[in-house]
This record gives structure tokens, C-alpha cells and sequence, in this order.
């Protein structure tokens, strides 16, 4: 089972997608993780990830796609649910061609959907440990830390991102929905796209992706 989560920030497509591993026993595969753990090797691609990064320039499709297909070549053929790739078009061909050189396809597409309003209103309640990089959200039981503004993995203190605000927020949204609708009739068009309202309590939308899943 090959499985892509996208939706917008806040949509919950980190938490669907761990609740996706556990109940299929699944690999996690996160674009932005791989990115950070590859700007701290000290290697040829570690560091040039790291210099456009550290400049604040975008990773080219073309340098996360071989991230990606490496990481799919240490998994090799193993399911898994993909979140953070592909983010346009491009990436989406790119993902296509990587998983034919394995022979294999995805099997669901799964778009997460939500007002801007909602996508404003959890974003500006997301807090992030700033020694570990956990995230909580004070608006989700299961996601608030234990002490008010700690940590409940390393005890260090939490803060807001700096992109966290209403303006940054919606300058986020516009481009994301500008990227997103190509990728969206992308794979519609191969009959593997399901919209997947996002409003709602956890395990209300995870059992709106289950029963997609657990259908087909």
C-alpha cells in the first residue's frame, strides 16, 4: 500500500499520517525530516543542501527527488504513506518515474481540506519545542503539552514560529493552493484522488481516511 497525504498547514497530515503507520504498518516518509537529517551529514549532498537552506533558497525538484528515491532504495519495496512530497507538479511526474523504476505505483491519494479561517485558527495555536522541534497545538487534547509551554519530551521550552501569524498564514495558503490544485487534478485524472474533509476532531477525520482506505 502506497499512500500520498497533502492538504494545507494544519491540516493534521503528520498526525494522519503516524495514526497511517501504525494501523498499516507502514514506513513514514517525510520530506522535511529527510531534508533536515541530510543538511546535517557531512557529505556532498548534505552540504549542499545545507548552503541553500542556510541561504533561505528553495531545494530544486530535481535534488528532492533523489532524496526521495534514495530513501525509497533503503526501503526497498516496503509500503509506506508519503507527507511533504510531492509539493507541485513537477515533483508529482518526478515521484511517478521513481516509483516505475521500482514497478510500483501509489495507490491512494489522499487531499485533506480546510477553511482558511480553520487553517488560521490552529496554526496560530501551534507551539514548537525549540531544543527538539516537537509540535503540539493547544487546541487538541491529545497534542497539548503537559506543562503549560514545556516540552514533554526534553523539557525545553516551547515558542511560535515566526510564520505562525495571520498574514504569513495566508501569504502560506495562496501558494500552496496555487501549487496544489495541478497536483490535485494530477491525480484525479488517474482515479486515485480523495478529498477528505479535514474539520473535526482526530479521530473523526481519521476515520473519514480509514473507510477510503479500507474500501478500495
Amino acid at each position: 500500500m502506497k499512500i500520498i497525504l497533502f492538504g494545507p498547514q494544519g491540516a493534521g497530515k503528520g498526525t494522519y499520517a503516524r495514526m497511517l503507520v501504525k494501523e498499516f504498518n507502514l514506513e513514514y516518509i517525510e520530506s522535511g525530516r529527510l531534508l533536515r537529517e541530510i543538511k546535517e551529514q557531512n557529505t556532498i549532498l548534505g552540504k549542499k543542501v545545507k548552503s541553500l537552506v542556510d541561504k533561505g533558497q528553495l531545494v530544486p525538484d530535481e535534488l528532492i527527488g533523489d532524496i526521495i528515491r534514495s530513501k525509497f532504495h533503503e526501503l526497498e519495496n516496503k509500503d509506506f504513506v508519503l507527507d511533504g512530497f510531492p509539493r507541485n507538479l513537477t515533483q508529482a511526474k518526478i515521484l511517478d518515474s521513481i516509483l516505475a523504476e521500482k514497478h510500483t505505483k501509489v495507490d491512494h491519494v489522499i487531499e485533506i481540506t480546510l477553511p482558511e479561517e480553520e487553517t488560521i485558527r490552529r496554526l496560530t495555536a501551534r507551539r514548537t519545542c525549540s531544543n527538539c522541534g516537537q509540535i503540539y497545538n493547544l487546541l487538541i487534547k491529545n497534542l497539548t503539552p503537559k506543562k503549560e509551554e514545556i516540552c514533554d519530551i526534553c523539557g525545553k521550552k516551547l515558542q511560535i514560529r515566526k510564520d505562525d501569524n495571520p498574514d504569513a498564514i495566508k501569504k502560506r495558503l495562496e501558494i500552496y493552493h496555487k501549487e496544489t490544485e495541478p497536483i490535485s487534478k494530477y491525480y484525479e485524472e488517474q482515479g486515485i484522488l480523495n478529498i477528505v474533509d479535514g474539520v473535526g476532531l482526530v479521530d473523526e477525520v481519521f476515520n473519514r481516511i480509514l473507510k477510503i482506505i479500507k474500501a478500495e
